[in-house]
């Protein structure tokens, strides 16, 4: 009987038996006796004073676990940002997909705009900049955009408002036009729903577009 009671209270009492570095420093195995193990920062492997056979009771389990789904978050948002701006929507529905939880999402994405990782109107800015020169892309598109990716009205309004100028817009429609009049096959109503399509207004279309058409089609006559 006592031989049981001894096995029962080892079995309870799991210890870490090894913490091990990643390469890049950025990542602390933490190994259970238990063979389970946790993948935490090493700001937190600091903050719990971990060390090899240390004593392993529920409340620090719990803590270990915490820490790695927040570390798992943290770091998948990382390797998005690194790839391009995001919005934090964007990045949101992107963590969700991947199936991490909401609560540890919504801390990772806490501290990854606390921290300037992500930041929505230094995406806004990058978007305007590439819908203009990449996508030939006018007002209304490249708002809808924004829009549907989280950033808020107000702040697209003020981005737009500065980096969105009538000279960009001229030159955005400009390179459009080219390609509708390629696309249009001289169908006039065609070219002009290419560019609205596009964002472009009815206003800019008749006062920048329009001539072009028309002369590029009577030209070919």
């Amino acid at each position: 009987m006592a031989h049981e009671e001894n096995s029962s209270f080892q079995n309870v009492n799991t210890f870490i038996s090894a913490i091990k570095t990643g390469a890049s420093g950025e990542t602390v195995q933490i190994r259970l006796s238990d063979g389970s193990s946790f993948f935490i920062s090493p700001g937190t492997y600091l903050d719990l004073n971990l060390h090899k056979d240390g004593i392993v009771d529920h409340d620090l389990r719990e803590r270990l676990q915490q820490a790695a789904d927040f570390h798992a978050v943290f770091q998948k948002g990382l390797q998005l940002s690194a790839r391009r701006e995001h919005s934090r929507y964007e990045m949101r529905i992107k963590l969700l997909q991947r199936g991490y939880p909401e609560t540890v999402i919504t801390r990772v994405l806490d501290n990854l705009q606390r921290t300037g990782i992500i930041n929505d109107r230094r995406f806004a800015e990058a978007w305007i900049f590439y819908r203009l020169q990449k996508k030939d892309e006018g007002p209304a598109k490249i708002k809808g955009g924004l829009l549907k990716r989280g950033v808020k009205s107000a702040l697209v309004e003020e981005v737009m408002r500065e980096y969105l100028s009538p000279q960009k817009i001229e030159e955005s429609l400009a390179a459009a036009t080219s390609m509708a009049i390629r696309k249009s096959g001289g169908d006039k109503a065609k070219f002009i729903r290419i560019l609205q399509n596009r964002g472009f207004s009815w206003k800019n279309i008749n006062k920048f577009s329009i001539d072009k058409f028309k002369k590029y089609y009577n030209d070919l006559r």
